[in-house]
Order: structure tokens, then sequence, then C-alpha cells
């Protein structure tokens, strides 16, 4: 073989072994690119679907259906070893969120945690959680990116509290029906998922398995999605009666809310560090603080913070609790007394007010039951004349000493009425957001979902007892302490310069 030759079948061989490496490197490339793609859909995706879509159920099926009340909390970056899986239950591997939430349910947990989807059941959780992941980064399987908090050490951490189960037998759409109303112009934004109507308990448990907040049928279609401000509580409700006067209205859609999450307002998160400045949320024990708190979570999506650091707290979701207030993480914290730092230089305040004879007896009975949500009822009206009425007259003279000290040291002031904050809670929270001062990304949007479970978890049904534990001595010594705050109110401004002033709250002597 000549040099020529020699040379020529050496540069066929490297171009046909160069044509092989391009191929492999290209495939290479695609599947990665492919790979990291469906990571990141899925990363990006599961924060706010966290089931896979499931088939309608069918009325055959009905009875053997389980459904389970979770609500998302918070993302972490909580280490296998940390403490808090040394006091779980570990369940084991699951492929749908639901598994473990029913598991947790069955064994009397109130928590659940998803890591590499792996369930883990747990009766209270400890402070230390680590580092917080922002929901839309969180990821439940070992998977490293740049943006990853756990930097690939360990998979992130979804928690959740698990509020009940039970079968579908044992329960009844009706109590979760929202009325009637008119098709809504905007309708195709709100359905995000849709099937052939089969009934409406049917349609109920498609909306619900799929974490969707609402069902709405016209009978011959089942449609899931959320509210765009539509529905309820928009003036536009339509009662039977209406119904029957307005039958030019054809196009009436039925509404129901589910009991799934909605996650446009489920999420929170902490601040930087030294972000926020602190905004105190005052009141008198009693006056709705906790449930305040709830509102304003909702509504910016930040937790807040406290002076007490309430390990019964920070078990039902106010992560929070713990949280130093000078960290500036936390937009409010909650207090019952004005701190050293506050009264020598003056702290931005919102200060909770509350008719008297409702607080005392509102707090009485957090006392007595040990829990803020317990209706009060024949056991502790039973207990009055000993429990509550002993005490009622010093604790009448704290209402009126803690709100003296509240008005006199707070500036900037916001005063907030609880009667208020029950008769239009989001144009209360409207007020507060705008006074704190923090600029919440989507605010209306949060509003309008949490316009949907306003009372939360920290909220005491309100009880027809019927039963008046004031006698008459009693009534004019709280009167009097009435009237004493309301005259000292007269002399204040608020931060916008509006005069205060305090309710007629006073009780016939």
């Amino acid at each position: 073989m000549n040099t020529g030759q020699y040379s020529g079948t050496i540069f066929r061989n490297m171009k046909y072994f160069n044509t092989r490496i391009l191929k492999f490197i290209l495939l290479s490339t695609t599947l990665v690119i492919a790979w990291g793609c469906w990571n990141a859909t899925k990363m990006f995706s599961h924060s706010y679907i966290r089931r896979n879509y499931q088939d309608p159920p069918t009325p055959q099926s009905q009875v053997s259906i389980k459904r389970s009340v979770a609500q998302y909390m918070a993302c972490f970056c909580l280490n296998p070893a940390n403490d808090n899986f040394k006091n779980s239950i570990k369940i084991g591997k699951v492929t749908l969120d639901e598994d473990c939430f029913l598991e947790c349910s069955a064994k009397s947990f109130a928590w659940g945690a998803l890591t590499d989807w792996t369930c883990y059941c747990f009766d209270r959780f400890l402070p230390n959680l680590g580092p917080m992941v922002p929901s839309n980064r969180c990821n439940k399987q070992k998977i490293v990116y740049p943006v990853d908090e756990c930097a690939g050490r360990f998979a992130s951490t979804e928690i959740y509290r698990i509020f009940q189960t039970y079968k579908t037998d044992e329960w009844d759409i009706d109590e979760y029906f929202l009325g009637f109303f008119p098709l809504p112009a905007n309708f195709k934004e709100v359905v995000q998922a849709s099937h052939e109507y089969t009934s409406e308990s049917m349609c109920f448990i498609y909306c619900e398995s799929i974490e969707l907040p609402l069902a709405i049928t016209n009978e011959r279609y089942c449609f899931c999605g959320y509210s765009q401000g539509n529905f309820p509580n928009e003036g536009n409700r339509m009662t039977p009666d209406l119904i029957k006067v307005d039958n030019t209205n054809t196009a009436l859609v039925k509404v129901w809310r589910t009991m799934s999450p909605d996650y446009r307002c489920a999420t929170r998160i902490f601040l930087p560090p030294k972000t926020a400045s602190i905004v105190s949320l005052l009141s008198f024990p009693g006056s709705g603080n906790s449930w305040t708190r709830f509102l304003i979570e909702s509504a910016t999506g930040v937790f807040t913070g406290s002076f007490y650091s309430s390990h019964r707290m920070f078990n039902a979701g106010c992560f929070g609790e713990y949280d130093d207030e000078h960290s500036g993480r936390t937009l409010t914290s909650k207090a019952h007394r004005v701190t050293e730092e506050c009264k020598k230089n003056s702290c931005k305040t919102v200060v909770l007010l509350r008719n008297p004879y409702n607080a005392l007896l509102a707090e009485a009975a957090r006392e007595f039951y040990k829990s803020k949500t317990t209706p009060i009822e024949e056991e502790f009206l039973a207990n009055i004349s000993t429990f509550f009425l002993p005490r009622v007259t010093s604790k009448a003279k704290g209402w009126l000493n803690i709100n003296l000290m509240y008005l006199q040291y707070a500036r900037p002031l916001l005063v907030i009425y609880y009667e208020d904050l029950q008769n239009d809670p989001i144009k209360e929270i409207r007020k507060i957001v705008k006074f704190i001062g923090y600029e919440v990304p989507h605010l209306e949007e949060r509003l309008t979902c949490l316009n949907h479970d306003i009372s939360g978890p920290f909220k005491r049904p309100h009880s027809n007892h019927g039963v008046d534990p004031y006698d008459k001595a009693t009534i004019m010594v709280i009167n009097k302490n009435i009237k004493i705050l309301r005259d000292f109110m007269q002399n204040l401004k608020a931060h916008d310069g509006e005069t205060l002033s305090l309710p007629s709250y006073e009780r016939p002597e």
C-alpha cells in the first residue's frame, strides 16, 4: 500500500469515527435536556396539583371511596437525621399524596410529610425544621438543581396538616353547596378540568380528587376550577325564589366548595433576614389575635411571628412562632404586652379591640378547654359560677389596663375592631396589609381564595347557648371600664390622622 492509499484509508476511518462520536454526543445531549425538562416540569407543577389526575368516579364505586382533608403547609430542607424524623412513624413509599394522608389519618396522626415519595406521620413537629424551600422549587425526589436549597444532599420535605378522613357514604355535599350562579363571562378562566356529568356527588368527588376547590355543574357537564371572584358572596348568588322570578336566566350553574385546599393561598414563606421591620400585633387575650394571624398569612403568603414561642401554635401551622421578632423574616409579631423596646422607641402597631363581654368569655373558654376552637357547650356553662365569675371583675380591669397601655405607646397605630373583622374580614385585612407596607404578589387572587376559607383553624364556631353569665354588678364594672377607654381614645389619632373611637359595647344596667 502506497502512502496515498494509506492516508486515504486513515481519513475515511477518522471521518466515520467522528460521525459516530457526533451522533453519540447529539443523542446524549438530547436525553440530558429531556431528562432535565421532565424533572423541571415535575418540580414546578407539583406544588399546585399534588395528586395525579384520576378518572371520574362512577356511582358504583362511590361507597368505597375514602377522602382525606389535608392542608399543605410548607416545604423544608429536612435532613433525614433530623430529630423530627426520630419522632415519626415511617409508612414507606407511596405513589399518591392521598395515600400518605389516609395512612396517617387512619393512625390518628395530625401531620404527614413526604420526602423522596416516602411518607412519614407525625404527632407534632419540633422547631428545628431546617431551611425553608419555596413551594415552586419543592421536589420530593433527590434531584440536584443549581438552585436546590438542599444542595442535592437529600430531598426536600413537604409538610401537610391532616384534619379528617371519612368514606363518601358518611357525608352530604349539601353542606358544601354555595348556591346557584349565572354563568360568568370569564368562565373559561375558571375551569381547569371537566368531564361528562353523571351526578352532583360524583362531580364533587372528581373535582376534589384532582385538588380543585370548586365543583360546578349544569346537569350536562361537570366543571372543576378556581374562583376568579365569581363565587361566592359577590352579589350574584341566585336563591330558588329568585330563580322562579327570573326564569329568563337559563345559564345558571350550581357551585360547591370541595374540601381541597386552594393552593393559591395555601403556601407560606419566610422573608429573607432583615427584610421586614417590626410590626406588633397586640390584643387582650380572646380578641382574635390567632385568627388575625391566619388571615394575614393567607393574604400575604408570609409567616407571622410571636413573642411567646407557643409550641401549640407552632404545631397548628404557625411556623414563624419561634422566629425571633428582630429577624425581619415575619410580617408581624403577636403579643399581649408592650415590649420595653417599643416603650422607648415607637413601634408600628396593629391593636385588636373586641367587646369585653365577648373577649372575657372567649378567653375563659380557651383556659377551660385548653383550645382556641372548641365551641362553648354545656360542660363549660355548668362551671361558669366557679370557673369564670370569681375572676371576671379582675379580668375586666385587665382588659382596660392592657388596652390603655397599647394605645399609649403604639405609634404609628392601626386599630382593628374584632366585630368589623367578623362582618367583613377581607376589607379589614386589606387595611392591615396596606398598613404593614408589604407588597403582596397576586394579592387579589389570594384574597379571592381566602374568602372560601375565612375561619381557618383558629376561629371558634359561634355558639347559641343563650346563657348570659354576667350579673348586674359585673355589668356596671365592665360598662365603666368601656367608658374610661372610650374617653381616652377620643384624644388619640390613628396613623391616617383620624380620631379614634370605641363602639357602643355597653350593656343595659
